[in-house]
């Protein structure tokens, strides 16, 4: 095996890999703005945070307990592994598309402020 064709799988590896981290960032945001938008009373508010904040630590504690060795050998020596694992220096690279994160935080925005425009006219209706 060539390397060039270990990096090309370790690259689409890591871009998967962002893209999914990236959608969950985008569907946790989504979800806060809902859950505040459909709120009646800031109780249910911190509630519903807090549950989003537990469910969302569980994968923290899941990979600390493979570490600790509680799920076997098997997926603590891979746990270990994947805590030691140096990132690729592909990866570490200091560049970034500053374009597109400027375009993914402003469609993100006009999104947000159509809903709000769109639940203070059918308020208002």
């Amino acid at each position: 095996i060539s390397r060039n064709s270990c990096v090309d799988k370790l690259a689409r590896g890591m871009i998967l890999s962002s893209s999914l981290r990236m959608l969950q960032g985008i569907v946790v945001g989504i979800a806060s703005f809902l859950l505040i938008m459909t709120s009646i009373d800031v109780q249910s508010i911190v509630l519903n945070f807090l549950a989003l904040s537990f469910i969302s630590s569980l994968d923290n504690l899941a990979f600390s307990h493979a570490v600790r060795g509680t799920y076997g050998s098997y997926l603590q020596e891979k746990a270990k592994k994947v805590q030691n694992e140096k990132l690729p220096s592909f990866v570490m690279k200091k560049t970034c598309n500053t374009y597109l994160k400027l375009c993914v935080l402003g469609l993100m925005l006009v999104m947000m402020m159509g809903y709000t425009t769109y639940c203070t006219v059918k308020q208002s209706a």
